[in-house]
């Protein structure tokens, strides 16, 4: 026989129990518990493989960038030292225009870079190729740094600079104003030329200012070093370029043959004719309508005063050394010549003050005197002084022949024309 349960639903709920107990609950929890921490594990794992990639990257980058400043500083130091030889070279060839760069390597104490100067006139063949102008000289410098490095700075250098290679040249500041105008012209046909009549300035911080329908044709140069926003110009005034000097242009004082100062004064007035040999004066009057004839040679006055239709007269080179002040007519100038060097006019000290219209040849050297040309006055030749002031429609013609005939006790100096890095 068989015994049934008495209590069928209690064996039910037995059975539902087995299935509900927190025995057989446990194994399913174990598991979601494992699959979690197996989760964080994977993700832990992902993110230390990204942050690895992330900063192998970063050294890679990093190390690519010291590559590259590395590289930058060692260009750098490469065309510094290239460029300290080609100043080198510009100093030297100031001082002596046959001055023969040594044929080895210079070296910088404090860097250990070295550079190597080569010289090459018009029509010789040069490594980089560039054509050397006709009067101008390339200086070409190698700088190398102990890496290996190597750039080469070039200069396009003008030797023998002086004064006269300027139409104007002061210390302190020139200004054209009033519809006045410096250009270049043959001073005997009267034709323009093509040479530039450049202006400069050799003190840094002082301006060049054309203005009022003024105009240069040529380059205006400021200071060693100075902004050419010193340069104050009317657009389209100035035809050349705009720079600054890459040094000063040597202007010497004047030096007196003799000391005029305890001689008589002399001169002419009242429409006579008078004549001077060379020799020395003290103060000098030409006024009245009178002449003063100077023989060719060299004179030294007290000053120069030449006014109320004066005249001063010459028929050959002469040079007037003047101790304190020129005040001179522009047409009261008579150098039939035409040529500006047979006039030239040293005057040490004292303003000098070329007034009124008319025309004259003639080269003014002042380096410590202000100088100021006015009242539609034209000169051809050269003004040099310690500031220039043209104005009133007044014309300097500058004659390029005046560059060869240099002025007693002035220096001369090299020209950096052009510049370039290979």
């Amino acid at each position: 026989m068989y015994n049934t349960p008495s209590h069928p639903s209690s064996t039910c709920r037995n059975v539902n129990n087995l299935f509900t107990s927190s025995t057989f609950l446990g194994y399913p929890e174990a598991m979601r518990q494992s699959k979690r921490r197996g989760a964080t594990l994977v993700a832990g794992l992902l993110i230390v493989t990204v942050l690895v990639t992330l900063a192998s990257a970063m050294v890679i980058i990093g190390s690519g960038n010291l590559a590259g400043s590395f590289q930058s500083v060692q260009t750098d130091q490469a065309v510094y030292a290239a460029e300290a030889g080609a100043w080198r070279a510009a100093k030297e060839l100031s001082d002596n225009a046959s001055w023969v760069p040594p044929t080895t390597n210079t070296t910088l104490p404090a860097t250990q870079s070295q550079y190597l100067v080569q010289l090459f006139d018009p029509g010789e063949a040069n490594p980089v190729g560039v054509t050397v102008p006709p009067g101008l000289k390339l200086v070409l410098a190698t700088g190398a740094v102990p890496s290996g490095k190597t750039k080469q700075v070039g200069f396009m250098l003008k030797t023998g600079v002086g004064a006269l290679n300027y139409a104007a040249l002061t210390v302190n500041g020139i200004t054209v104003d009033g519809g006045s105008a410096i250009d270049s012209r043959d001073p005997i046909t009267d034709g323009v030329l093509t040479a530039p009549s450049s202006v400069a300035v050799n003190t840094p911080g002082q301006t060049i200012s054309v203005t009022g329908g003024s105009s240069i044709a040529g380059s205006a140069f400021v200071g060693p070093g100075a902004s050419t926003s010193l340069i104050l110009a009317d657009p389209g005034s100035i035809t050349g370029t705009l720079g600054s000097l890459s040094g000063a242009i040597p202007l010497t004082g004047v030096t007196l043959p003799s000391d005029p100062s305890a001689l008589p004064a002399g001169g002419a007035t009242s429409g006579a004719t008078v004549t001077y040999a060379p020799g020395a004066f003290g103060d000098v009057v030409v006024d009245g309508g009178a002449t003063l004839n100077l023989d060719p040679g060299t004179y030294v006055f007290k000053s120069l005063t030449v006014t109320g239709g004066g005249k001063l007269a010459i028929t050959a080179g002469v040079q007037i050394y003047i101790q304190n002040g020129l005040d001179v007519n522009v047409g009261s100038l008579l150098n039939p010549t035409k040529n500006p060097n047979n006039m030239k006019f040293m005057i040490a000290a004292g303003a000098v003050n070329i007034n009124s219209g008319g025309t004259s040849y003639g080269v003014f050297y002042a380096p410590t005197s202000p100088v100021t040309l006015t009242g539609n006055g034209t000169i051809y030749g050269n003004l040099i002084g310690d500031s220039l002031e043209v104005s009133h429609g007044s014309h300097l013609h500058y004659d390029p022949n005046s560059t060869g005939a240099g002025v007693p006790g002035g220096g001369t100096t090299a020209l950096v024309v052009s510049q370039q890095t290979f």
